[in-house]
């Protein structure tokens, strides 16, 4: 899903989805920067 900032965020899928998007992505948009959104919890 692309944000209104230009950032991509993958919603949903297991850990082995997520995973499996950070290798795509370091292999084809290496100038890309791969982070995990920080939960906030009140």
């Amino acid at each position: 899903m692309r944000e209104s900032d230009g950032r991509f965020a993958l919603e949903g899928g297991s850990r082995h989805d997520h995973l499996a998007a950070i290798e795509w992505t370091s292999m084809f948009l290496p100038e890309a920067v791969v982070a995990q959104r920080r939960l906030m919890i009140h």
